[in-house]
């Protein structure tokens, strides 16, 4: 007898796994680069930090502005596969050579690393990008149940936040496995390793996911690119930008610093992978019971339960000993974990607020320029982050830095990103969909039916 699928409202649960596919997959990119990149650099490849600093945020500056493009591309696109789903097809493969060759240590002098650190790092965000990005904004083009929406979103991070547990746990031993004592070895090896499973894990979602909610407009509706960017005037879109480039630029700060913080301050070495297991682990229960906590309260209420926790615990990791930072990692873990999620699944609300206020769906765009606030956020971390480094003396070549450098990583490591979520917590507070969300609904399909049109298409 053959066996009936379950479904979660319009959607089969093999159709919800395979799209987390894509965040679990290409999330241990980002993994890496978050923890691992500025010592990959600094430490592995011998580049000076000074010279890192304009690469980290010109990179990443360079790449929110093709995610712009992008996203105009994605609201232009209608092919029978969908709107979202062809570029998991594209771009599978670009992404696997660009993670394998971002961290190959090449025979070159200093300037010629400089050079490939740059090409390799910007050619690598773009192939991350030219697959999150879609993969962000499908979630709006899947379903359109408010409820759903809340737990793909919390499945989709817990997902990804699992398979970061399981890989802080297991890269540094792959690094000095697979190298054999050589740690140029270990990081390409792990690179490859890291570029398959991405490419593996976007054909999953281009096979098992599928775009049903796509607007059908008038052909004499369809915005050129400079048009679109006037769809940025949104208010809600504004808020969820700063929020989103705030708490990315305190997990990224956090992550990039704490290999040095456990290595220079605690110190202890294995630390630094153990930090990002915690920060993990402990986002994995909070991710669980966002959607609980989102549907009792609401979105905006739970996103600042989440984000109050996570300050909390940085309060704590003031208390300076290992076992009080570890407290705070754990708290900061599901904390975010609790407001991340639901962060997320206020984009299909900003989507159809953007489209009642413009008088069109505009869904790429918008998630674009999300996504360039988040890229900013990690660029702007790094770069302040090696900036912080060059500035106080750190040198990858001592074996024991300077007091000003242990004392700047020190400080910096708990108090920037307590800046930077109390920002966010603010910010989250001025939100103001929720209550309105069911009057943009009823409009919105009032609008298309006096147009004679239909507000959605399904794809095969």
């Amino acid at each position: 007898m053959a066996k009936t699928k379950k479904y979660i409202g319009e959607l089969s649960t093999s159709e919800m796994w395979a799209s987390c596919a894509i965040g679990m997959g290409t999330g241990l990119l980002p993994f890496l680069m978050n923890g691992y990149m500025s010592y990959f650099f600094t430490d592995v490849m011998l580049i000076p930090a000074s010279s890192l600093v304009g690469i980290m945020l010109v990179a990443r500056i360079l790449d929110g502005i093709q995610d712009i493009g992008i996203g105009a591309t994605l609201d232009r696109i209608r092919r029978p596969d969908g709107q979202a789903r062809p570029f998991f097809k594209w771009f599978a493969i670009p992404f696997f050579i660009f993670s394998a060759l971002l961290f190959l240590n090449p025979p070159f002098g200093e300037t010629g690393k400089v050079i490939y650190a740059a090409v390799t790092y910007i050619g690598a965000l773009f192939m991350l990008s030219f697959l999150q990005l879609p993969y962000a904004t499908q979630i709006s083009l899947i379903t359109k149940d408010s409820k759903v929406i809340s737990k793909l979103s919390s499945m989709r991070f817990i997902t990804a936040s699992i398979v970061s547990v399981i890989a802080g746990l297991v890269v540094i031993p792959l690094l000095k496995g697979f190298g054999g004592g050589d740690i140029n070895k270990g990081f390409f090896s792990v690179g490859i390793i890291v570029g398959a499973l991405g490419a593996a894990s976007a054909i999953w979602a281009y096979f098992g996911t599928r775009d049903r909610y796509i607007a059908i407009l008038p052909k004499k509706e369809k915005i050129p690119l400079l048009g679109q960017l006037r769809y940025l005037k949104n208010f809600p879109w504004l808020l969820g930008l700063i929020i989103t480039l705030s708490i990315m630029f305190s997990y990224t700060f956090s992550s990039a610093m704490a290999i040095y913080y456990f290595t220079h301050v605690i110190p202890n070495q294995t630390f630094a992978g153990l930090a990002l297991v915690v920060i993990f682990a402990f986002m994995v229960p909070g991710s669980a019971i966002s959607p609980i906590i989102g549907g009792k309260i609401g979105k905006k209420q739970a996103i600042m339960v989440g984000v109050g926790i996570s300050i909390c615990g940085k309060l704590i990791m003031l208390l300076g000993s290992s076992i009080f930072i570890f407290i705070g990692l754990g708290m900061t873990g599901f904390g975010l974990g609790i407001a991340i999620p639901l962060l997320t699944a206020l984009m299909p609300d900003i989507v159809d607020y953007g489209e009642w206020k413009h008088h069109a769906s505009t869904p790429g765009i918008l998630y674009s320029a999300i996504s360039l606030g988040s890229k900013m956020g990690m660029g702007l971390a790094v770069s302040v982050q090696l900036a912080i480094l060059s500035k106080f003396g750190y040198d990858a070549t001592l074996v024991v830095q300077p007091d000003s450098a242990i004392n700047a990583i020190s400080l910096s490591y708990i108090f920037v990103p307590l800046v930077c979520e109390t920002l966010a917590l603010i910010a989250i507070s001025f939100y103001r969909i929720d209550h309105i969300r069911d009057q943009i609904q009823n409009d919105l399909t009032e609008r298309y039916e006096s147009l004679g049109l239909k507000r959605v298409k399904e794809s095969l």
